[in-house]
């Protein structure tokens, strides 16, 4: 059975984990290191996640906080599962604890969430957890 804790504290054992998760998720190179998780610990808008099943760390997730006039939203962010351990539910136990979590701390929020659709597995899961918005995403990325 996972259980997901939410991160308060920057370690070196939690950054490596999430190091460790983020590997499933982009091949690009991510800049994670102990000041970005600090950045992230010490945000009261962001939320940080990892599930572990025993004392390994199997998934993470973060929820992002943004208010504006049309309302809160809150946006699941980077969830991953570990290569591993893909494919016996881990996913949707993830996905589930995140949409209860947002709605607990930013009640009355949108819950929203994006996903690569080269992402197969993960559109199936969050298509059955949430709705499709038809959207356009645009960026643009400052180095």
């Amino acid at each position: 059975m996972i259980n997901v804790k939410e991160i308060t504290k920057a370690t070196p054992e939690v950054c490596n984990s999430i190091k460790t998760l983020l590997t499933d998720l982009t091949t690009r190179e991510t800049g994670f290191d102990m000041m970005r998780l600090a950045e992230i610990v010490a945000n009261p808008n962001t939320r940080l996640f990892v599930a572990y099943e025993g004392e390994e760390a199997v998934a993470t997730y973060t929820l992002v906080a943004v208010t504006s006039p049309t309302g809160t939203k809150v946006w699941i962010e980077d969830v991953v599962v570990g290569g591993r351990w893909q494919g016996r539910g881990f996913g949707r136990r993830v996905v589930a604890d995140a949409i209860d979590r947002s709605q607990s701390l930013w009640p009355q929020s949108t819950v929203m969430l994006t996903s690569r659709p080269s992402r197969v597995a993960a559109n199936h899961i969050y298509a059955t957890m949430l709705q499709k918005k038809e959207t356009n995403v645009y960026v643009l990325k400052t180095e």
